[in-house]
């Protein structure tokens, strides 16, 4: 460890919430591709079963 809370937020939380938004997009961009019918559910990426 050793690291003081300065270096800490600065080397994961910035990291983190990069990572966070990234993810977050993917998922929006899987669930409007699964809504419009443009993929199956499966190659999306949902865990939510969709009934078409």
């Amino acid at each position: 460890m050793g690291n003081s809370e300065s270096q800490w937020k600065r080397s994961y939380d910035l990291s983190h919430t990069r990572r966070e938004t990234q993810q977050a997009v993917a998922a929006m961009g899987s669930w409007r591709a699964a809504m419009l019918g443009r993929a199956e559910p499966d190659e999306a990426g949902s865990d939510i079963d969709i009934e078409h």
